[in-house]
Parts: C-alpha cells; structure tokens; sequence
C-alpha cells in the first residue's frame, strides 16, 4: 500500500514538473519574446535617455526653459507605462536593495569626486551649516506644520489617521533636494562659483542627512511605544552613524593611496572597488553609506588620484560618469514603473498642505541660516540676498525622496495604512512634478531677473596663484602679530602636517603645497608653447626625411623652440612624461578651461584633442630643426650650449 502511495505522489510530481519544463526544440530561429521583453525595454530606454541628452544639449531652445530632470521623469513615465503591458513586468521594481545598493553609489560618487575643490573647501562651514542644521529644521517644521494643520483645522476626508510619528516619517524623506535642475541653469548663465558650490555641496550632503533621518524615523514608526531612553538614543544615532559613516570612508581612502603606490596593473579600478566597499561596509555597520562613499571619494581625488597615471584618471572619471548617467536613468525607469504598478489616492488637503509647508520651511530655514551666516566676520562666506531667494526658490526634489516614498511600509501608518501609504506616495509624486517642472522651468528667468552675480572671467593661472600666495603668507604674518589663534595660522599648521607627513606616507613621488606654483607654470609654458606653434608655420621636412634616421622617443632631447615668445625653452621628453607634468598642474589647480567642475573634468581637454596636437607639433618641429642639410640628427647643444639650465 505505501509503495502504491509513493509511486502515485513520484508520477504526480513528475507530471507537475513536466508543465514547467519545457522540451527544447531544434529549428532554425524562434521566438523568445517573453523571456528578453524586459530586457529589451531597458536597454531601450537607456538608449532612449542617451539620445534624448545628446539631442538636449544640442538644442539651445529646449535648455532654456526646460530642464533635463522634467524630461527624463516624463521619459521614465513613459517607459513604465510601456512596460505594464510586457510578460514579466511585475519583475522590474524598485526595491530598496536595488536602489540603495546598486544604483545610488555611482551617481553620490561622482559627485564627490567633484567636490574637491578650493571653492567647495572655503565654503565648507556654510555647506555643512545648510546640509545638517537645515535639513534637520526643515524636518522638524513640515512634520510638526503638518501636525498643527491636522489637528487645529483638519485635512479634510477622508480621514487619514496619521500621527506626529507618521508625519515626522513623510517629512523625514520630503526634505530631500535634487538641485539637478538648478545646477544645469547655474551652469549655463555662468554664476558665481561660491553660489554653484554651495548649492551642490548642500544638496549631496542634504541626501546622507535624509536617509539617517528615515532610518531612525523608521525605527520610530515600527516601535509600538516610544520612550525617552529611545529618542535619546535616536539622537546620538544622528552623530555616531555619520561620523562613523565618515571614518569608514576615510580609511577605505588611506587603503586606495596606499594600493595605488604600488603601481599595479589596472589601477583604475582599485578606487572604484574601494568606494563601493567603503560604502558597503558603512551599511554593514548600520552607519551612513552615503557619507561614507562622499568622505572616500573626495579622499581618493585629493591623495590617490596622484599615484595614478593620466590616462588611468581619465578612464576611471569617463567611465563613473557613464554608469553614473545609466544608474540615473534607471532610477528614473523604476520611478515611472512604480507609478503604474501601485495605487496612487488623491487628497486635496494633505497634497496642497505639505506642498505649503515645503515651500514654507524652505525659505524660512535659507533666510534664518543666512542670517546666521552674514554675522560671520569672513567676507567670503557672506550670502547676499538675492542668493538667498535663489536658493529658497530651487529646493527641488527629485529621485531620492519617491524612492524613500516608494519603500514605505502600508502596516506601518496606522489604522488606515493602506490609503495613508497610497496619499503619502501621491503626495510625494505631485510634489516632484510641481518643483521640476513649475519650478525649474521658471528658475532661468527668476536668475536673471534677480541679476545674480556671474563668475568673474578666468585671469591668468600664474598670477593668480602667486597672489594668493602672497595674500596668504601676508594673512598669516597678521596672524600671528595679533597672536590669536586665527583661520591662516591653523591653515599653515593642517599644510605642513600634509607636506611633511600624510603626503610621503600616502603618494608615490609627493609634491608639495608649495610646488603648486612651479606647477602651474609648466602648464602656462606648454600653452604658451602651444599658442608659438599655432601662429607659425613650421617648415616643410626634406624630401629625404623618411631615410633618415630619428632620434629615438625614449632620449631626453632640449631645444629652445620659439625665441620670441617667454618661456622660451621647453623640454621635450618621452610622452609618458610631459603628459605626467601636464596633469600634475591640471590636478594641483582646482580650475581649467571649465570653472564648474562637477559636470566637466578638467583633464579631458588637457589630456586629448589639445595634448596630441601639442605633442604632434613639438616632435614635427623638433626633428625639423635638428637635422642638417644631409637629412642627419645632429645635436643643437654640441658647439653652442644653451645659455638656461637643461632639465636632465
């Protein structure tokens, strides 16, 4: 009887096996539409956003009064209605694994790549003052805005529930900005640089700030009773998971110089690599991924990226900001999949009361922080008021606050969950749209109505860094007349702390502060160079020259090259070489042909189109000038040595 049994359950699963699996067949083609449908639509739009860039910037009429952010939602919208209709697209969603580990890291990395600069470094004080402090009081004031509105006159039916915990938890992940719009327009007017910097180290740093306050909001919600033992350890978790977040970071960056010394094969990748694990470790620790991966970038671009060669700088920039522009625009997919794929609920009092209360706390906090910051005795840090209006004006939000929205629990909201979660994600979906598109479509004008000031023309490289140097030894000397711990004396103590002790131990052939100077000017030489050959025709070779033999690429040949012109001696070496010097100038000064670093690097000129036609010209006319008239290379130092030192 039991093997009857047995037999019968074995044919049964055999059989129910046997409807899943199915029997390959041999034929010359088929049709497989269902198991790649998914694939095909993502790699479709990733297609489609790339061409709907090029195509962006290539279109000045577009730019000026819409903003790349509104077309790509309107993109991703686009695509996820599409996809709703293909087998298997319940699988394409946004899931907090996917988003915070997989898409999320590129694009905050980039970013802080870029964040190394002298301008960002300046206004670090205020950025940090907006980024922590302002995030938190725009926290506080949406939720406890909501909360009066709630409670004093009503939201309106129907009735949602939410309590001072839920409210808090909506405001928690409506603070967060994407000044992506913003930053476009500052870019294309040309603003002043303190402004563009202190908009985007706001906003990148307002992104870590957002996702400490979720997590503890989370933790808040999920708890059945809340204590004060608790809201204190919620507190201190706000400091020890930043800091944290930001040691981790700092030590996977210690970790990237010190493998990037050893000169390996495919260094390239070893920042990338450490970025990401500097990140994931965080997460492991329940600390700030974010702030983690921004401390190690901006760590890695200003140590590590010296060990590494100028091309491998290259690669490794070009190819973040390809994934970062993928992850971007899959984000922005998964965004309008989610739209169709959940249950969107309109209430008309919530959505025009939160919008209200963003737009409220948002210009309250810029103005009161301002205040703050205009008190200061630094004129640098001083914030006139029509930046202010700027600023109050361009809280976007973007990708990061749906992605929070979307990842809201329905049993976590109270007695009516399910509507309260469906408002809170309407809510979140009308507030993007409104800021991008009403918003950021009227920034251009409201820019140059306010008459923001522009960034000032680039001067000259040399003089500018000979000044600072200057004013900078000049301030120090006040300093310490006055004997008072001022900014310049403890500037000098951090640069020769850097020179003496973290640089040796970090860099592989260290340079110093004070190289920056002699940096700068190999790079004016070798423009000026440049400029030399461009406005002279070099002469025509013998007809013979590809008989006669070369000098070879490996020697170390001096010549003086243009008589009339300063600088007049340039030393030739083998490519490696002068394209090493070239960039070490490029990476010392924060500044090149494109003051706005975030969205161009200022290697890209440098090391491609402008350094092959440099390098073409001085070998034409090297080899032009050291033949005799037999067409033999002779030596122009033989009978007549230069009157300058030769660098050997």
């Amino acid at each position: 009887m039991s093997a009857k049994i047995l037999t019968n359950v074995t044919l049964a699963a055999v059989a129910e096996a046997g409807k899943e699996f199915k029997v390959p067949r041999l034929g010359l083609a088929a049709w497989k539409f269902d198991e790649v449908s998914v694939y095909i639509s993502i790699t479709l739009f990733v297609l489609a956003v790339l061409l709907l860039k090029i195509a962006y910037r290539n279109m000045p009429c577009v730019a000026s009064y819409l903003p790349e952010s509104l077309l790509l939602i309107v993109m991703g919208l686009i695509f996820g209605f599409i996809i709703q209709f293909i087998p298997n697209a319940s699988t394409v969603r946004l899931t907090p694994n996917l988003f915070f580990n997989i898409l999320l890291p590129p694009i905050v990395l980039e970013a802080a790549y870029s964040l190394y600069n002298k301008t960002f470094a300046e206004l670090l004080g205020p950025i940090l003052l907006f980024a922590v402090l302002g995030t938190v009081l725009n926290f506080l004031l949406i939720g406890f805005g909501l909360l009066a509105v709630d409670l004093s006159i009503g939201l309106g039916d129907p009735y949602l529930g939410l309590g001072i915990k839920e409210y808090l938890l909506f405001a928690s992940l409506i603070v967060a900005v994407d000044p992506v719009a913003v930053l476009a327009i500052f870019q294309d007017i040309g603003v002043d640089l303190r402004l563009y910097y202190l908009v985007f180290g706001e906003s990148l740093l307002n992104d870590a700030v957002t996702v400490v306050l979720y997590n503890i909001m989370s933790a808040f919600v999920a708890a059945s009773e809340i204590r004060a033992v608790q809201v204190l350890i919620g507190v201190g978790s706000f400091f020890t998971v930043s800091l944290g977040g930001a040691l981790i970071g700092l030590f996977h960056g210690v970790i990237s110089c010190l493998l990037t010394r050893l000169n390996i094969s495919s260094e390239a990748i070893v920042p990338l690599l450490m970025s990401y694990l500097s990140y994931i470790i965080a997460d492991l620790f329940g600390w700030s991924g974010i702030i983690s991966i921004i401390s190690c970038g901006v760590f890695q671009a200003a140590y590590a990226f010296h060990n590494l060669t100028p091309i491998s700088v290259i690669l490794l920039k070009s190819s973040l900001k390809q994934i970062a522009s993928i992850s971007e625009a899959l984000i922005f997919l998964l965004i309008g999949c989610e739209v169709f794929a959940v249950s969107l609920r309109w209430h008309t009092g919530f959505v025009l009361t939160a919008m209200f209360m963003c737009f409220l706390a948002r210009f309250v906090v810029v103005f009161a922080l301002a205040a703050i910051i205009n008190r200061g005795k630094t004129e640098l840090a001083k914030f006139r008021l029509t930046a202010q209006l700027i600023c109050s004006y361009g809280g976007l939000r973007g990708a990061v606050a749906f992605s929070l929205a979307v990842l809201l629990k329905p049993h976590l909201l109270g007695e009516n969950g399910k509507l309260a979660h469906d408002v809170l994600l309407t809510t979140t979906l009308v507030v993007i749209l409104f800021t991008v598109a009403f918003m950021g479509v009227t920034m251009k004008p409201l820019v140059r109505l306010l008459h923001i000031r522009l960034a000032k023309k680039p001067t000259d490289k040399l003089f500018v860094t000979l000044n600072d140097s200057v004013m900078d030894q000049t301030l120090l000397y006040i300093d310490k007349l006055t004997s008072g711990p001022g900014y310049h004396r403890l500037w000098e103590f951090l640069v020769r702390l850097d020179d003496r002790y973290i640089r040796p131990f970090l860099q592989r052939d260290a340079v110093a502060h004070s190289g920056k100077i002699l940096e700068v000017y190999e790079k004016m030489a070798l423009q000026l160079h440049s400029d030399a050959i461009s406005s002279h025709d070099a002469p025509e070779l013998p007809t013979d020259a590809s008989k006669a033999p070369l000098a070879s690429e490996e020697q170390t040949v001096d010549i003086p090259l243009v008589y009339d012109e300063p600088c007049a001696s340039l030393t030739i070496r083998m490519p490696q070489q002068v394209r090493r010097r070239l960039n070490m100038a490029s990476m010392l000064t924060d500044a090149g042909n494109n003051m706005y670093m975030p969205r161009e690097s200022i290697y890209d000129g440098a090391n491609n189109a402008e350094f092959a036609r440099i390098r073409h010209s001085q070998v034409h006319l090297m080899r032009t000038m050291t033949r005799d008239e037999s067409g033999r290379v002779k030596n122009p130092w033989k009978n007549f040595p230069p009157p300058w030192p030769i660098d050997n």
